[in-house]
């Protein structure tokens, strides 16, 4: 049985390969409920990793996404 990856991670990983991507864009690729992929983009501009530039218009922190991939290595170092 293969790993059940969350809707959350499915759209984290195709923002990546689709920065254009609005939630109205995101929802018919991965045909999935639109206000579940708005609410997802909400929590991740909250959390920083999206900002948000306009209606239905999003852009990727990159910045702070490679602060946090920094901040998880040196916590696996120890």
């Amino acid at each position: 049985m293969g790993e059940e990856v969350s809707l959350r991670e499915r759209v984290f990983r195709e923002l990546l390969l689709h920065p254009d991507y609005g939630p109205s864009d995101m929802a018919r690729h991965l045909g999935a409920n639109y206000n579940s992929v708005k609410a997802i983009y909400g929590k991740l501009c909250e959390e920083g990793f999206l900002l948000r530039e306009g209606r239905g218009k999003y852009s990727l922190n990159i910045p702070r996404m490679i602060l946090d991939l920094y901040d998880r290595l040196r916590k696996l170092e120890g």
